[in-house]
This record gives C-alpha cells, sequence and structure tokens, in this order.
C-alpha cells in the first residue's frame, strides 16, 4: 500500500489510505494562486482535516510503502486512534 503524507509548514499529516495526492496538490496550487485559502482532506485514523493554505506556505509530500490498516477507510463518521497517540 502506498501511504503519502504531506507536511505544510512544520506540521505533518499522514493521509488516509486510498487518498490521490494530484487532487490535494491541484487544490493547494489553486488555493495559493487565489492569494490563500482552506483545503480540506482526510487524513490516517479517518480524521477531517482543513489547512489554511496562502502564497509563502512550504507544502511537501512524502510517498512510502506501508502494510494496509484496514481501519483506515477514509470514513470521517468512523474515526479511530492508533496506541501511540494514547498518553500513557
Amino acid at each position: 500500500m502506498i501511504r503519502h503524507t504531506c507536511t505544510i509548514g512544520s506540521t505533518s499529516y499522514v493521509l488516509a489510505q486510498g487518498l490521490g495526492i494530484d487532487h490535494l496538490k491541484t487544490q493547494m496550487v489553486e488555493a495559493i494562486r487565489s492569494g490563500g485559502g482552506f483545503v480540506d482532506f482526510v487524513v490516517f485514523g479517518n480524521r477531517g482535516i482543513s489547512v489554511l493554505v496562502s502564497p509563502g506556505t512550504s507544502i511537501v509530500f512524502e510517498t512510502a510503502e506501508v502494510d494496509l490498516d484496514d481501519r483506515d477507510t477514509g470514513d470521517v463518521a468512523r474515526p479511530f486512534t492508533t496506541i501511540d497517540e494514547w498518553a500513557l
């Protein structure tokens, strides 16, 4: 499975499995060209994110091969967390 990570400024977002980055890149470029705007997408854990993208925003996409996680469906109505996110 291909997993994409998008780093905006200094914050990294692991994108939901199966989320294509071409459309997300297009949305971000359009927001920047229009002087800024919010771009919505779903991240790993089925959580919706809305990020303000503006000219001068640093955006980096990274791609890696990972194992499939059946919980990561992109359905924001069914979010989940990983054990790594629990405060122990």
